[in-house]
């Protein structure tokens, strides 16, 4: 990561002036990155840090007094109260988008809008509107390298950060609907680094994915709370249905070891390649491991989930 910081730090100065401007935002961003844990940054890890964008801006946040209690045992807290690390991440947002050839319409310093402040964004679970059909994914595209002029923009990530919490917060108006009690039966922690996941639902973690697409992703640590029992994942696709994966999943267990097994073949045979993001497809196989929530009442989702 060494050389990532140097890089950002050159992209951060100013031309024929150095001011020590951009090594502070290349230190401010480092230490962002050692609190979120992160040791590199990729789309996954990049999304994460533009959802947590606005939270800095909070001053009232959990996530801004905890990073400012890890900051202060550091001697560091300096970056965070001058506002070193508000500014630099929206330099740091431009150098992701310039460094992975990513092309931002109408750019502004702002690249995270207004549109996408958690207060925004609403989801409202109406049983009467619910399908209950399981998306399924079309064919996966072949990819194609044609030459375009352009191969992203930053309303693409914008779109899946806002379509990953809505998914949460439709979950959430359910629990609610249902009876359970928000801070007392679940708490939302989707935005706490001290939690792994987006849910702590009656004492177990629930990682929620959008799947409207008949898609998902997993990370690498979310995988690693899933195999050890951490956590349960929650299919969400909005006004049409709410599945929970059981536990000793199947589907789960093949899924998880074929993406194991994919990215140690790559390291055996091409190890100058790293494949970060794997897209794994809802298929009919699953449907044998899902139960419907919307269709439990709250006593039977408590003994569900103990």
């Amino acid at each position: 990561m060494s050389e990532f910081f140097l890089e950002f730090e050159e992209f951060c100065k100013s031309p024929n002036f150095n001011s020590g401007k951009a090594k502070s935002y290349a230190n401010a961003i480092k230490y962002l990155l050692e609190y979120m844990n992160f040791s590199t940054v990729s789309d996954s890890e990049f999304l994460k840090l533009q959802e947590i964008s606005l939270l800095i801006k909070e001053k009232t946040s959990s996530f801004y007094l905890n990073l400012l209690d890890f900051l202060v045992e550091r001697k560091q807290s300096s970056y965070l109260l001058n506002g070193f690390i508000q500014a630099a991440l929206s330099y740091f947002f431009r150098y992701y988008f310039y460094k992975n050839n990513i092309v931002i319409e109408n750019c502004q310093d702002n690249i995270i809008l207004e549109c996408i402040k958690d207060s925004n964004l609403k989801a409202v679970y109406l049983d009467e509107r619910l399908k209950r059909e399981l998306p399924s994914a079309h064919n996966f595209n072949n990819h194609n390298y044609n030459f375009l002029v352009t191969n992203g923009t930053a309303k693409k990530s914008v779109a899946k950060i806002k379509s990953g919490r809505i998914a949460e917060k439709y979950f959430i108006d359910f629990l609610l609907k249902q009876g359970f009690l928000k801070d007392v039966e679940f708490l939302d922690v989707a935005d706490d680094k001290h939690y792994g996941f987006d849910l702590l639902f009656l004492g177990m973690g629930i990682e929620i994915k959008n799947i409207k697409s008949g898609t998902f992703y997993l990370s690498d640590n979310e995988i690693a709370y899933l195999i050890n029992g951490k956590t349960h994942i929650v299919f969400v696709d909005v006004d049409n249905g709410i599945w929970c994966l059981k536990s000793n999943s199947n589907w789960l267990k093949k899924v998880i070891q074929s993406i194991f097994m994919v990215r140690e073949y790559c390291k055996n045979n091409y190890n100058n390649l790293d494949l970060t993001d794997i897209k794994i497809k809802i298929d009919e196989e699953v449907k044998e491991d899902l139960i419907d929530l919307t269709v439990l009442s709250k006593k039977e989702i408590i003994q569900l989930f103990e």
